[in-house]
């Protein structure tokens, strides 16, 4: 069958309203959390937090009125969603714990391979979580710290509690900044859940459940190489294997950008889409590990908009900020600001704003002036300084 041919325009419409980023909101409060975690998947997790951290600020784009305590409590207290690996450490709905047992399973091989010979120090760390609420690795003294290599060198408490936690049979209890405090998965997950069984009777069926994850996370993908496949325990002659499985099974369908050859992924019934009238742009910071912004080469193709997440970068080799946040009007891409939030004096400041537009703010003034107090809110500021002259 002959790819269906897009022209750039129309798949900008059908990805920003199916993230929600055009019109007026329609993800409102938790529930709106919850329907579109259950479409994403997932949100990236990440601990740095300057201006928000990636998983707020996701949400803040997308919910009306977000509130960071509305994705705490449907964490820690609510249980609803769940900290654990997916593209890498994520957010997830506890929904979806069945089907990602794969996942738990492969993470711990080299965990079991090195903690080997620590069975009762392992043991010990289990009694402790069933008589205690919950766990940090300071709260652990085994001895002399054990070293050994999973992702970096750590001493054996933690090592054991992140063992622990990847297995599936601890969970975050809760944070206190970057601080994780472990408790027994079975004390809060819901045992109907927990013990379901692995749904996917083979692999490859479980692998093209990932696929279709990570393509509803963003809206359609290539059968080449992305950023949004990373994690994936599988390479791109058995993904592009399964991607037409996909399409002969009519789960997904084939596109093409106008101009491009390159084939990409998608479900045919987010078609449906391009019939929704556009009637109202917003003004969107958009975060740096934003699953819109997943595959880097898709934007630049679709909004013409080339993004690097620089923190990671030498401040030689940077062209704007460490965290600069690409900023959204309507159906394009309009420059990049830099924010930061003084937690002690409750302040937000506008340290930069690189704007692509030749007539600068002329016509945005407005709409990102409200979007910055919407965010000085949504962080609890006081004040905000503009160093980057945006109010002026």
């Amino acid at each position: 069958m002959t790819p269906l041919v897009l022209t750039s325009a129309q798949v900008r419409q059908i990805v920003l309203l199916k993230h929600g980023l055009i019109n007026e909101h329609k993800y409102l409060g938790k529930d709106g959390v919850l329907t579109f975690l259950r479409q994403a998947g997932c949100l990236q997790f990440d601990p740095i937090d300057i201006c928000g951290r990636n998983a707020d600020l996701v949400l803040f784009s997308r919910i009306k009125d977000y509130e960071k305590s509305m994705l705490y409590e449907l964490l820690y207290q609510d249980r609803l969603l769940v900290d654990q690996w997916d593209k890498v450490m994520s957010i997830y709905p506890v929904a979806d714990w069945p089907r990602m047992a794969r996942v738990r399973q492969d993470n711990v091989i080299a965990y079991e391979k090195n903690l080997a010979p620590y069975q009762e120090a392992i043991d010990q760390v289990i009694s402790r979580l069933e008589k205690e609420e919950c766990l940090n690795a300071s709260n652990l003294e085994l001895g002399e710290p054990v070293h050994f290599y999973t992702w970096r060198h750590r001493n054996l408490g933690r090592a054991i509690l992140d063992y622990l936690f990847f297995k599936g049979e601890a969970i975050i209890h809760h944070r206190d900044g970057v601080k994780r405090y472990f408790t027994l998965a079975r004390k809060h997950l819901d045992s109907g859940i927990l013990w379901q069984p692995d749904p996917f009777k083979s692999e490859s069926d479980f692998h093209k459940f990932q696929l279709k994850r990570r393509i509803a996370a963003v809206g359609l993908l290539p059968g080449g190489p992305s950023d949004a496949y990373n994690g994936l325990a599988f390479k791109t002659p058995a993904r592009q294997k399964y991607l037409q499985e996909l399409v002969a099974s009519k789960d997904l369908i084939e596109v093409q950008i106008e101009g491009y050859k390159d084939i990409y992924y998608m479900f045919e019934e987010d078609l449906g889409l391009l019939d929704v009238p556009i009637t109202k742009k917003r003004l969107e910071f958009i975060a740096p590990l934003d699953n819109f912004i997943w595959d880097r080469r898709l934007i630049k193709r679709v909004f013409g908009f080339e993004y690097r997440w620089e923190i990671y970068h030498v401040p030689s080799k940077r062209h704007y900020a460490p965290y600069a946040m690409p900023i959204l009007y309507g159906t394009d891409f309009i420059g990049q600001i830099e924010l930061a939030v003084d937690k002690k004096n409750r302040v937000l400041i506008v340290k930069n704003v690189w704007l692509s537009k030749k007539d600068g703010l002329r016509g945005i003034k407005k709409d990102l002036l409200k979007q910055l107090r919407r965010f000085q809110k949504f962080h609890g500021c006081a004040s905000m300084i503009d160093l980057a002259g945006v109010v002026k």
